[in-house]
């Protein structure tokens, strides 16, 4: 491996010892509650109230809500967790599609990760769009050290979970259940592992596009080669 190489595994590797104490304490910097009883009632609203160049973590805490908008995540250092894993739920329908035909500044999926460092946890991305088979991000994302956990992403399309630095990307996934179709977790993202190095382009199912499949991350250490998970297609 390569200095860099090296260099890059140990940020990773810092980031996750950072992440897993705030994980475990409940810190919450900013609240989101749809109800009105937190400091906003949107995550965009939340997002926009974290400077540009935030280096000091910022934990966004979401209650328990149904909160339909599409975010942009620019800002280094974000963890958005929710209040529960199947209560907060952040969902929209987005075909890839249509964003093609009408683009915006906020990009192509339900969640879009564009800075360093995010973590999503303990909630539920969905892209709501009805079609089995055609791209419908929940994830998409050209941020490294990104970290999922405790989260549900679902789409009944293609490329649900897809984050795209092919280059350098670093991606942690443990205890999450990921669901679509074909490709449904693409690129470096998969297969979903723990092992804080940089992934090679895999792909865990090809099933035919009018299917739907679902894939369950298992936390494993960080010397094993393969992930414990399961991908198999769902009857619906």
């Amino acid at each position: 491996k390569t200095v860099k190489s090296r260099f890059r595994n140990f940020l990773f590797l810092l980031n996750l010892l950072t992440v897993i104490p705030l994980l475990a304490n409940g810190h919450a910097d900013i609240v989101v509650d749809a109800a009105g009883n937190g400091d906003v009632r949107t995550i965009t609203e939340a997002l926009m109230k974290v400077t540009t160049f935030s280096y000091p973590r910022v934990v966004i805490f979401v209650k328990n809500g149904v909160y339909a908008e599409k975010i942009r995540i620019s800002q280094n250092y974000i963890t958005l967790r929710g209040e529960s894993r199947d209560s907060t739920i952040i969902r929209l329908s987005q075909l890839r599609s249509d964003w093609d035909a009408k683009t915006d500044c906020i990009g192509p999926a339900v969640v879009n990760i564009h800075g360093d460092d995010v973590v999503l946890d303990n909630l539920t991305i969905e892209n709501s769009q009805l079609e089995i088979g055609p791209h419908a991000f929940a994830v998409y994302g050209k941020g490294t050290r990104t970290v999922i956990v405790n989260c549900n992403v679902l789409s009944k399309g293609a490329d649900t979970v897809s984050l795209w630095e092919y280059k350098n990307g670093m991606y942690y996934h443990a205890n999450c259940r990921f669901e679509g179709a074909v490709d449904f977790c693409l690129r470096p993202t998969c297969p979903p592992t723990p092992a804080p190095l940089p992934l090679t382009p895999f792909h865990p199912t090809r099933q035919p596009p009018r299917r739907k499949a679902s894939i369950r991350s298992t936390l494993v250490k960080p010397s094993a080669t393969l992930p414990n998970f399961t991908a198999q297609p769902l009857n619906h």
